[in-house]
C-alpha cells in the first residue's frame, strides 16, 4: 500500500473510532440513559418519513469537534507507536546533569492505549444504553403474557347502546412536571392550561395532586407509546431478525383499540404533521383498525400544502389543528361513530418549534415551544366543546412519552417525572375520585381506561397488560413494582414472539 493510501485508510479508521468514542458523550449529554430497545427499533425498522433536525446536528458538532481533535490525535499517535516501534526519549537537564526518559516497547504501549480507549468507550456506551443488561435479560424467559395478558377480542365487554365518539390527542413529549420547571434561572409554569384541564376533568395521578404516568420499558418513544396505549402491549425487541414495518407486518397477532372500535361500527382516523410511514406507524394503524391516514403525504397529494413544504417534521401544529377542525366537521356528519387519533409535533426534542403566532417569553427555545403548545391545545379543546358533536364525544389528552431533552428535564421541580393525561367529557360507569389519585400506572393502562371512558364495561377490568384505572383492580405496576415489571418486559417471551410477532409463520 502506498503512503497516500495508507494515510487515507489510517485517517478513516481514526475518524470511525473517534465517532464511536464521542457518541456516548453526546447521548449522555442530551438524552440521558436511553432504552436500548428504542435504539434497536430505529435500526431495524423502516427509516421512511424521518427527519434530522439541524439543531441536533449543530449540537453534535459543538460537543464532538474538540473531542474529535483530541481523540484522532491520540489514535494516530498510538497507531504510530504500535506500527513503527520507535524508541522515544526526552532529555532533562538538572544542575548540569542529563537524564533520559525512554519508552520501552512502544509497539506494545500503542496497542494497550488503543485497547484501553475502546474498552472505556464500550463501558460508556453500556452505561448510557444498558446494552449488557438488555442482552442478559433478552436471554432469559418471561411468562408475563401467559400469566397476565388478556386478549381484547376474547374479553367480556358490554358496550353502551349509544356509541360515543372518541378523540385522542397525543401531545409530543408532554410531562406533567412542565407546570413547575426551572427555566432561565427561575421556576416557570409552562402548561397552565393543561394543568387547568386536568384539574377540571378526570386526570390520573401517581400522587395526591397533579401527576401522571410512569415510563416503562418498551413504551418510551412515540411509536412504542402509540402502540402501547392502543394495545396494552409494549414494544419488545429480543430477536434481531424482527422488523416492525411494511412487509413484515406490525405486531400482526396483537389486537387493538382500533379493531375493537371497528367491530362496533366506528371509523378510525389517524392524523400527524409528519410522514406516517416513520417508525411503521402507518402499517400499524392500517392493519389494526383500517385507519384513514391524514399526514404530510396526504395533504401534499390533495394540494393542501406544496410538494416542497417542510416545517419542522412536516407541517407545524398550527396547521395540524386547522386541518383537524376541518376533518372533524366532516366526519362528525357521517352516520357512524368515529375515533379520531392525532399526534402533535411542535414539542419534539431537541428545541421544539415555536409558532410565529406565539410569544418568545424565554431564552430557552424549548420552553417557548411547550408554552406555545399549551395555548394551542387549550384553544383546540375549546373549539371542540363548542361543536354539536361534543356532547357525545369523549376526549383523551395524553403525552406520548417523557421528553428526551435531558438537560431541560433536569429543571423539573418535582422529585419524579410523569406523562400527562386528562379525560374530558368521559362516561365512566363506576366513577370514584379516590381511584384517580396515588395510582402507579403506565401508558399501557390507557387501553382499557380509554374504553371505560366511553361507557364500556370490562369484565375483570384488564385488557392487554393494562388495567382500567377507574376500577379497584391493581395495575401491573402496583402489583409487581417498577423494577420487576421492567425486568419482565425486557425478557424474551415465547408468547410475544409466536403470537404477537408471529416469528414462526415468518420463518415458514
Amino acid at each position: 500500500m502506498n503512503l497516500k493510501k495508507k494515510y487515507i485508510v489510517n485517517t478513516s479508521i481514526a475518524l470511525v473510532l473517534a465517532t464511536i468514542f464521542v457518541s456516548p458523550t453526546f447521548v449522555g449529554r442530551y438524552f440521558g440513559h436511553m432504552d436500548f430497545m428504542q435504539v434497536l427499533f430505529l435500526i431495524m425498522s423502516p427509516a421512511q418519513g424521518g427527519t434530522i433536525e439541524l439543531s441536533m446536528v449543530l449540537r453534535y458538532i459543538k460537543i464532538a469537534l474538540p473531542l474529535y481533535i483530541v481523540v484522532i490525535a491520540f489514535f494516530m499517535f498510538s497507531y504510530y507507536l504500535s506500527k513503527n516501534g520507535h524508541v522515544y526519549h526526552t532529555r532533562f537537564i538538572n544542575k548540569g546533569k542529563k537524564y533520559y526518559l525512554k519508552l520501552k516497547n512502544p509497539k506494545k504501549l500503542g496497542r494497550i492505549m488503543i485497547t484501553l480507549v475502546l474498552v472505556v468507550t464500550l463501558v460508556r456506551f453500556d452505561r448510557q444504553l444498558g446494552i449488557i443488561n438488555h442482552i442478559v435479560r433478552a436471554n432469559r424467559n418471561t411468562y408475563i403474557y401467559e400469566q397476565h395478558y388478556v386478549n381484547p377480542m376474547k374479553a367480556d365487554l358490554k358496550w353502551p347502546d349509544k356509541k360515543r365518539n372518541l378523540i385522542i390527542l397525543n401531545l409530543e413529549s408532554m410531562e406533567y412536571g412542565f407546570n413547575d420547571i426551572k427555566v432561565d434561572g427561575q421556576v416557570e409554569h409552562l402548561i397552565p392550561n393543561l394543568e387547568k384541564i386536568a384539574n377540571q376533568n378526570i386526570s390520573f395521578s401517581h400522587n395526591k395532586n397533579f401527576g401522571g404516568a410512569q415510563s416503562i420499558a418498551g413504551t418510551g418513544w412515540t411509536v412504542a407509546s402509540l402502540v402501547a396505549q392502543a394495545t396494552g402491549t409494549p414494544i419488545q425487541f429480543t430477536k434481531l431478525n424482527v422488523t416492525y414495518g411494511e412487509g413484515d407486518g406490525f405486531l400482526p397477532g396483537v389486537n387493538s383499540l382500533g379493531q375493537l372500535l371497528q367491530e362496533q361500527g366506528y371509523q378510525n382516523y389517524f392524523m400527524a404533521g409528519s410522514d406516517a410511514n416513520f417508525g411503521g406507524r402507518e402499517e400499524f394503524y392500517r392493519t389494526h383498525g383500517d385507519y384513514i391516514i391524514r399526514d404530510t403525504k396526504y395533504y401534499k397529494e390533495i394540494g393542501k400544502i406544496p410538494e416542497d413544504y417542510n416545517v419542522f417534521w412536516g407541517f407545524e401544529d398550527e396547521k395540524l389543528f386547522e386541518y383537524a377542525k376541518e376533518e372533524l366537521l366532516y366526519i362528525s356528519k357521517q352516520e357512524e361513530p368515529f375515533n379520531f387519533t392525532m399526534l402533535t409535533v411542535d414539542t419534539h426534542f431537541t428545541d421544539g418549534y415555536t409558532d410565529p403566532s406565539c410569544l418568545l417569553e424565554y431564552e430557552t427555545p424549548y420552553a417557548n415551544a411547550i408554552k406555545c403548545s399549551d395555548g394551542k391545545v387549550a384553544e383546540f379543546l375549546s373549539w371542540i366543546q363548542e361543536q354539536d358533536f361534543y356532547d357525545n364525544t369523549t376526549i383523551m389528552i395524553t403525552g406520548d412519552h417523557l421528553t428526551m431533552n435531558y438537560d431541560f428535564s433536569k429543571g423539573v421541580v418535582a422529585d419524579d417525572r410523569g406523562i400527562y393525561n386528562a379525560f374530558i367529557n368521559s362516561d365512566f360507569k363506576s366513577f370514584a375520585e379516590t381511584r384517580t389519585k396515588e395510582r402507579e400506572f403506565s401508558i399501557i393502562d390507557h387501553f382499557p381506561t380509554t374504553l371505560a371512558s366511553l361507557g364500556v364495561e370490562i369484565k375483570g377490568d384488564r385488557l392487554g397488560l393494562g388495567t382500567n384505572l377507574m376500577s379497584d383492580k391493581k395495575t401491573l405496576l402496583e402489583e409487581m413494582g417498577y423494577d420487576k415489571l421492567n425486568e419482565e418486559i425486557s425478557k424474551n417471551s415465547k408468547y410475544y414472539n409466536d403470537v404477537f410477532i408471529q416469528t414462526k409463520s415468518k420463518k415458514d
